[in-house]
């Protein structure tokens, strides 16, 4: 069911909360709207003019109104290891589930990146006794969202 992202790199990914409780509204919120959820289901053809999508198992579905909301994917690496073992990308809650797992275990860790969702990430990693090493290109943290003077508020909250 549709759920929050942001407790993925926070709460769910330290173990604070499950995946029931960063969901949006229960299943039966949808029920009770009238909102059928199919999940798992990949569209694989959309006849504009029939309004009519076709998924991969099933009959089609006719609308009046189409909403294209595909979500986004992480940024990955075009480089070999890229998606080796012990290499993760954060996206849904799965990926947090499987990150905690492999924390729960890990000594040292990098992350990639010098934004909110790297810093929210190394922190939890942090707290749980990882050595953990952000690598970002920028020279600073949150480069593309603030000025180097901004950041001194920041720097006096962190540990």
């Amino acid at each position: 069911m549709p759920y929050e992202r942001p407790p993925l790199s926070k709460g769910l990914l330290a173990g604070r909360e499950q995946a029931s409780d960063i969901l949006i509204n229960d299943e039966a919120f949808y029920a009770e709207q009238g909102i059928t959820t199919m999940l798992d289901t990949p569209v694989v053809r959309v006849d504009f003019d029939a309004r009519t999508l076709h998924v991969e198992r099933g009959e089609p579905l006719t609308y009046e109104t189409l909403i294209i909301a595909t979500g986004a994917r992480p940024r990955t690496f075009d480089i070999p290891g890229a998606h080796a073992d012990g290499v993760y990308y954060l996206r849904t809650i799965g990926d947090a589930r499987a990150i905690r797992e492999a924390a729960s275990v890990a000594k040292r860790a990098v992350t990639i990146g010098g934004g909110f969702i790297s810093m929210e990430f190394a922190s939890v990693l942090a707290s749980q006794g990882v050595d953990t090493t952000m690598v970002f290109p920028e020279e600073r943290v949150w480069a593309r969202l603030f000025h180097a003077r901004d950041l001194r508020v920041f720097r006096a909250l962190l540990p």
